[in-house]
């Protein structure tokens, strides 16, 4: 999933479909994201779900860590002027761990 040439929507298999009230978009930042984002509000017209995105740092959080965090903020909240996103930020080392948690906490 992570070389995908496109956006990637996991459903796990034998997983009964739902209409989702929440997505999560795990960001790294790509100068991509743009267009992936653009991509997820045509498909959440669908859901009218909340989105958050989420960048998980490896490691200690440091402070050039916060502020690039905040410049992608600005940057996809200028762009996406109609829509708004939640954003969270977190560190750790399991970012799979951090991504499930991140994801079943609301």
């Amino acid at each position: 999933m992570t070389k995908a040439s496109c956006p990637v929507l996991a459903i796990p298999e034998k997983y009964k479909f739902k209409i989702p009230k929440k997505i999560t978009f795990v960001s790294n930042y790509n100068k991509k994201d743009k267009k992936v984002l653009f991509q997820l509000l045509e498909l959440n017209k669908l859901f009218n779900a909340t989105i958050t995105i989420l960048h998980v740092d490896k490691g200690i959080l440091a402070f050039t860590a916060d502020e690039d965090f905040n410049n992608y903020k600005n940057t996809v909240q200028n762009h996406f002027k109609d829509f708004e996103f939640t954003f969270k930020h977190s560190t750790g080392e399991n970012v799979a761990k951090i991504i499930l948690e991140e994801t079943l906490a609301d």
